[in-house]
């Protein structure tokens, strides 16, 4: 991380495109007007891609898009973040609960970024993903810095999404709370997410949804294992049968669902 001669903190963006690497000024005590939305593949601070308003979005920001990698989009004037669409890599992390204690140990900080030089660029996705056993936090970072000793940087750009900055340059995201954020499908939210205990069955689900629905499983659901659509098929049923008794395990189900009808037709 560094300072300009106004002592403004800059932070360091490396794209996958030209130029490879993108300052931005880190300006605190300010946040995006959105509620953070988990829908398994994606973590979406802004508008929704299904919105009506995300082409006005689009064509009124410049950055990146999620059709090539992870989505920041920026003012086109000003330079500022406003809105993000983050994609959740499909490999569990090593050593994930020291990780965590490392991000979590970090100072969080609100605060947006601001482009110094807003223009078009690709930005590659996080590599690995961990969400501790008691579901207070999904992290997902590059690979290589998930337990970074040197320079660590934690700002907060909605109520419980971060973003991650190792030595001054971004290296992943943060979602507070991910089961109270979680939901599947595009039906409108416009209310806070309602609360749900750490030791529900849900969150044991979601435990066991992270586990399954992951590298290798991954390749091995893309040549239809079979071993694989039982365990999906399983954890389905379980997720309906809790549906009954906690409504949020619905959204797992759902997900399963969709899963099984993607890779087994």
């Amino acid at each position: 991380m560094t300072s300009d001669a106004t002592s403004s903190l800059l932070v360091e963006i490396h794209t996958a495109s030209s130029p490879s690497i993108l300052r931005a000024e880190v300006l605190y005590n300010q946040t995006l007007p959105f509620i953070s939305e988990w829908q398994f593949r994606t973590l979406t601070v802004g508008p929704r891609r299904s919105s009506p308003v995300y082409d006005k979005h689009i064509a009124g920001t410049v950055g990146s898009s999620y059709d090539f990698g992870d989505e920041m989009r920026f003012g086109k004037e000003d330079g500022l973040l406003r809105g993000l669409v983050l994609t959740m890599p499909d490999r569990n992390m090593e050593d994930a609960d020291g990780a965590i204690d490392t991000w979590l140990s970090t100072t969080r900080t609100r605060a947006l970024l601001r482009l110094v030089s807003p223009t078009p660029f690709a930005l590659d996705g996080a590599d690995v993903r961990a969400m501790d056993e008691g579901g207070r936090v999904l992290l997902s970072t590059l690979n290589g810095v998930a337990q970074h000793d040197g320079q660590r940087l934690r700002i907060a750009v909605s109520t419980d999404t971060d973003l991650l900055f190792a030595d001054g340059r971004f290296c992943g995201w943060l979602l507070m709370n991910p089961l109270e954020h979680l939901r599947y499908g595009d039906e409108d939210r416009r209310t806070e997410p309602s609360a749900v205990s750490s030791g529900s069955e849900t969150l044991e689900l979601l435990r066991s949804y992270l586990t399954l629905v992951a590298e290798p499983n991954i390749e091995r659901m893309e040549d239809q294992d079979e071993e694989v659509k039982t365990a999906l098929a399983g954890l389905k049923h379980r997720a309906a049968q809790a549906s009954l008794r906690e409504p949020k395990a619905r959204e797992i189900a759902a997900q399963l669902d969709d899963l099984l009808d993607r890779f087994y037709g």
